[in-house]
């Protein structure tokens, strides 16, 4: 049985200590078994490895009662669980948001019981749903959910027939690998819009059509503007988000999910939806909204360069690379882009551009 390091027991381990105590006492006075006090350091021979400051081991394990084991061994995973968890959990909410922080859309749908949240940032949030089995006989008290902020991935091909990606480094994925333009969906942003701010933020390109627009509404004879110009006209632009009407009794917050399709009066053909994916069936991870951008131009100062020097939301390292569309086969094939929803999207995208397969969800199956 081990007991915690140090003068940081909690009031309870005391508690539970005096009552353990007791417990073993009456046993030896009973003769029901022989106990024991091992220092640290001293208990290998006794089959166990300590790593707390004492351990109490039984010298008779076959005579001594399997009841008595049990209600030992029960206060002492009780006392070092409470003791641990105390400190980690103080340790990791320190550096967690306030609940309520978390900005996106909340799962839940007709299976779901409760949702409980262990923790929480402004971009992610990690739940515990109570859900209903598929035929409402039971309940599973422990699935895990992983809430993240629905995102977009951009596929960014130039007049030119290039296709510009990012070599770098990511935190959950070992060596260098390849990607292409993404990030969050902000609030109150439709994910076309997410989409065109994303690309002019990461590389200060954009759209034909979207040039023609911030010249309307600034200076028709520029041709390069500042980003947040083009970022204030592209807003300033916007149609209003669609949401998809099969959702709406399923996701959270703000309603149901947007459709991601681009409207028909958007008029703007350099711009293909490729589809919205979950990202973990059954977990979570949000939303991802795939599309596809040809004939990209640059539309902001300073841009069309491999050093452009554009916003990007992490903090590591990136370098601009162009690549064919062979070199996008070699490097699908090789294993490069080594997250899903980025090998998803350029996949898609080499359809369309090779095989002709039609953009995603032109309308009919949101709007019959």
């Amino acid at each position: 049985m081990v007991t915690p390091h140090g003068n940081n027991r909690p009031p309870l381990w005391r508690q539970q200590h005096l009552v353990v105590l007791a417990v073993i006492t009456t046993l030896v006075l009973l003769g029901e078994t022989n106990v024991a006090i091992i220092e640290e350091g001293d208990c290998h021979g006794h089959g166990g490895g300590c790593h707390y400051h004492w351990i109490l081991c039984t010298r008779n394990k076959n005579t001594f009662p399997n009841k008595y084991l049990f209600f030992l061994q029960s206060f002492s995973y009780l006392a070092v669980q409470q003791h641990t968890n105390n400190g980690n959990n103080q340790t990791i909410h320190k550096h967690l948001a306030k609940p309520g922080t978390y900005k996106g859309k909340v799962w839940h749908n007709e299976r779901t019981v409760s949702v409980r949240t262990l923790g929480e940032t402004s971009f992610a949030r990690c739940d515990v749903h109570t859900v209903l089995s598929e035929d409402g006989s039971t309940t599973i008290n422990d699935w895990m959910f992983l809430e993240e902020i629905n995102a977009v991935n951009i596929v960014v091909q130039t007049t030119e027939g290039k296709f510009i990606v990012f070599q770098q480094r990511k935190y959950a994925i070992p060596g260098v690998i390849i990607s292409p333009v993404g990030g969050f969906i902000d609030e109150g942003e439709s994910p076309l819009t997410a989409a065109k701010r994303e690309v002019v933020e990461e590389l200060g390109m954009g759209s034909r059509g979207t040039l023609e627009k911030v010249k309307s509404m600034n200076n028709p004879n520029r041709i390069r503007f500042p980003p947040d110009v083009v970022i204030d006209a592209i807003a300033r632009t916007a149609l209003p988000d669609e949401i998809d009407p099969t959702t709406t009794a399923v996701s959270g917050r703000g309603g149901g999910l947007s459709s991601g399709r681009i409207p028909p009066n958007e008029n703007d053909p350099d711009w293909v939806f490729l589809g919205r994916y979950r990202t973990a069936a059954n977990r979570g991870g949000g939303f991802l909204y795939s599309y596809l951008l040809k004939n990209a131009i640059p539309i902001s100062q300073g841009s069309g360069n491999r050093i452009y020097g554009g916003r990007s939301g992490d903090d590591e390292s990136q370098k601009i690379l162009y690549l064919s569309q062979e070199e996008v086969f070699t490097a699908l094939s090789e294993g490069k882009f080594q997250e899903v929803k980025w090998a998803a999207t350029f996949a898609l995208s080499l359809l369309h551009l090779k095989d002709g397969m039609p953009g995603c969800c032109t309308g009919d199956q949101y709007y019959p």
